[in-house]
């Protein structure tokens, strides 16, 4: 029949499934899948779901990639993977079902692609020996290229068919259209202008060697010293210009026993960051870990956390704060080329502790990523108050003039996060940001779009 075998196992598969579609019919389940269309003086019943999949399927036949724009692309996302490794990832699948593998730039206003379509990796392949060439170039071995394909198969749960995005989309209630090699959010993000960047050099080795820095320079963000964290000791002294002690909500890492309920301390770090409460330990017999009961154990390590030692979200975060490579404890692939941390098992931690099953970005809500309202004026965002450890323009200027009583504040319990709707509001959102105060103004969207500087 000129049929190889896996198409016909795959035509026998298809034609089990419709059997046992039929069989399990009912008027609801009819009414959904099906639809009636009249052509003249007749009535077809059309199948909604195959109708879709024949879309599809054309759509993707169509998809045309040569080599030169799937080399192009991998050196965009190796650029932002190296470069960039502090933002956190998210799997996003538009109205057909493709996946893509994103870094969420500029507090979500940037979606960039960091992952190779199917047909980029034909591409490739089909001109492997110029490729290599390329590679080299670019100082990337081989075996650092195929595993980071495995690392982008594993974010989307092990799938292999990653085919291009449509257009548009719509992510965190709001729109975004595709330009270049990202997703751009379709509505102005002015409101992006009531928050400051930190600047992720002075959060990681507690000095910036650029006198014109445009970002924060946040003396609460600024790394705990492992040598004196896991010591008591620095070689350093008063010299050291990382935090010794106590440390805060955004620097002290996860504790991994209260994870797995073995912590042989009932309170963590975080009863160091408020007033003594009735009924509390001595703040001498408490756990030097941080004891999150919002961190959930099956979601990856926070990327933030891992590589610039700090994360604004405190306490909020529900990612796991821990001082190990990311990639390496979900994915088992690491191609960072300047990923700091040992890479060990899968299976157990340094502490003997077996690892919980990590979910899949597929199965990571959008909320858990803790964003701003990009389409209303945040009524949160007020002088000398932060937002999840985001500081106001007003509060940043209280750091640098060095009154920041205010500014650096702990009390995560009085925000709640509440994503803002997004075409709805635009007009809304048009009228609330034109009055942008004097202080807010300094940090100019094009500062902000530089937000992470290249290594």
């Amino acid at each position: 029949m000129g049929m190889s075998r896996d198409e016909l196992l795959r035509k026998l598969e298809n034609l089990n499934d419709r059997i046992n579609e039929y069989f399990e019919l009912d008027l609801e389940r009819a009414k959904q899948r099906y639809r009636l269309v009249r052509y003249g003086s007749k009535i077809t019943v059309v199948d909604k779901i195959a109708e879709k999949s024949e879309a599809v399927h054309k759509w993707r036949t169509r998809i045309r990639t040569n080599y030169s724009s799937a080399e192009s692309r991998f050196r965009k996302i190796w650029e932002a993977l190296q470069n960039n490794a502090e933002l956190d990832l998210c799997v996003l699948s538009d109205a057909l079902g493709n996946v893509r593998v994103f870094q969420i730039q500029k507090l979500g206003a940037v979606l960039e692609n960091v992952s190779l379509s199917i047909n980029e990796i034909k591409a490739l392949n089909q001109d492997f020996d110029t490729f290599k060439t390329i590679l080299q170039s670019m100082n990337v071995s081989e075996e650092s290229f195929r595993s980071y394909l495995k690392w982008q198969s594993a974010l989307c749960d092990g799938s292999t068919d990653i085919f291009e995005q449509l257009p548009k989309i719509v992510w965190n209630n709001c729109k975004y259209q595709w330009a270049g090699n990202a997703y751009r959010i379709s509505v102005p993000p002015r409101n992006l202008n009531l928050y400051v960047a930190y600047c992720k050099f002075h959060a990681r080795l507690g000095i910036c060697t650029n006198p014109t820095c445009k970002f924060l320079h946040d003396p609460q963000q600024v790394s705990i010293c492992r040598e004196f964290f896991n010591s008591g000791h620095c070689k350093y002294g008063e010299n050291c210009r990382l935090t010794h002690t106590p440390g805060n909500q955004y620097i002290l890492p996860h504790c991994p026993k209260f994870a797995a309920h073995q912590c042989e301390f009932e309170k963590g770090a975080e009863c160091l960051f408020g007033e003594q409460q009735a009924g509390d330990p001595p703040k001498t017999t408490h756990c030097r870990y941080i004891h999150s009961k919002n961190a959930n154990p099956r979601y990856p390590t926070c990327r933030q956390f891992a590589h610039m030692g700090c994360c604004y979200r405190g306490l909020a975060c529900p990612f796991p704060h821990s001082l190990e490579c990311p990639d390496a404890t979900y994915t088992s692939e690491c191609f960072l080329v300047h990923c700091k941390y040992a890479h060990r098992d899968l299976d157990s931690d340094k502490n003997g502790l077996k690892n919980p099953a990590r979910l899949p970005l597929t199965e990571i809500s959008t909320d858990a990523f803790l964003l701003p309202p990009l389409c209303k004026r945040d009524p949160r965002t007020t002088p000398g108050l932060s937002w999840y450890g985001l500081r106001s323009s007003q509060s940043s200027n209280n750091i640098k003039n060095g009154n920041n009583t205010k500014a650096i504040s702990d009390d995560t319990t009085q925000f709640k996060l509440s994503i803002g709707s997004s075409s709805s509001d635009a007009d809304e959102e048009e009228s609330t940001t034109s009055d942008t105060s004097s202080e807010t103004s300094q940090y100019s969207g094009d500062e902000l779009d530089a937000d992470f500087i290249k290594l």
